[in-house]
């Protein structure tokens, strides 16, 4: 699959999902690039913004459209590495305080408890 292919596969799942792809090209294009060499070297397409730990069981959360995505859309309006938002509106590119990264570590710790 090559990078337009599955900048397609992600347009429709978004659309299916009721968000959208980030607009930003630019965005997009480095993180499918991202996706399609860890596929080359893991044979899955892992989300370039999360850590392949080796482990089986933790890594299938990061394929992408990970586990988490769906939370992070609905909390801030966007996954967290960009790939979807919820809308244009949400292009706005955040810092998160230590607090605020306190928050995300603790929800995704209670979605790696739901995920066996």
């Amino acid at each position: 699959m090559n990078r337009e292919q599955l900048r397609e596969l992600y347009k429709r799942y978004a659309e299916r999902k009721g968000f959208i792809l980030n607009p930003d090209k630019k965005t997009v294009d480095m993180l499918l690039d991202g996706m399609l060499l860890r596929e080359k070297k893991y044979r899955r397409r892992y989300c370039p913004c999360r850590v392949v730990s080796g482990n089986r069981e933790t890594d299938r959360k990061v394929i992408c459209p990970c586990a988490y995505h769906l939370l992070e859309i609905e909390e801030m309006g966007r996954c967290w590495c960009g790939l979807f938002v919820k809308s244009i509106d949400v292009m706005v590119k955040k810092v998160f305080t230590p607090e605020e990264m306190e928050k995300w570590e603790e929800i995704w710790a209670k979605i790696d408890g739901k995920i066996k």
